[in-house]
């Protein structure tokens, strides 16, 4: 009985520890301009297809490069096999994908220690041709979070984004 009482107390607080942990990581990310850093340089690779133009991503590399940042070689002819991975470590992906309406783009991080391992940038089919998407997008996958600032090119809202670029304080 003794041991039974103890695996159910063990299992209770290793859930609580999670949603806890979880929580945590949801309230840091959404409170912090950019909680995570690439470990290493990234690699962008287009998976998106031949649709998406190298002067597109010259221009959003361009940016982020102006502020400091830097990349590897950008692949843009990667073999399908490297595309039909998910999630390759040192690589931000970019891919076409049909997403909610009012969606342009989205972008997911793989974390480890506070460390940008691999990112996905995912983009409704021609968004990335509107202004600021794709460097607003390419934020993200650098580690910057959304600011409700006007003119910011990290905000949440198309219509309240610029191409202005400053750390909030």
């Amino acid at each position: 009985m003794n041991r039974i009482l103890n695996t159910v107390w063990l299992s209770i607080s290793l859930i609580l520890g999670i949603i806890i942990g979880t929580v945590f990581i949801i309230v840091y990310e959404k409170y912090t301009f950019r909680p995570f850093e690439w470990k290493n340089d990234p690699t962008i690779v287009n998976c998106y297809g031949k649709d998406l133009d190298e002067i597109n991503i010259v221009a959003a590399v361009r940016y982020w490069t102006l502020k400091g940042h830097d990349f590897l070689p950008t692949e843009l002819n990667p073999a399908p096999s490297f595309c039909e991975k998910e999630y390759t470590d040192g690589f931000i992906i970019l891919r076409k994908k049909d997403l909610p309406y009012n969606t342009l783009g989205t972008t997911r991080r793989r974390t480890f220690m506070n460390k940008i391992v691999s990112a996905e940038v995912h983009f409704a089919p021609g968004t990335y041709r509107i202004d600021n998407v794709f460097e607003h997008e390419l934020g993200h996958a650098l580690g910057y979070g959304h600011v409700e600032i006007d003119g910011h090119i990290m905000h949440p809202l198309w219509e309240k984004m610029t191409s202005k670029f400053w750390i909030p304080e």
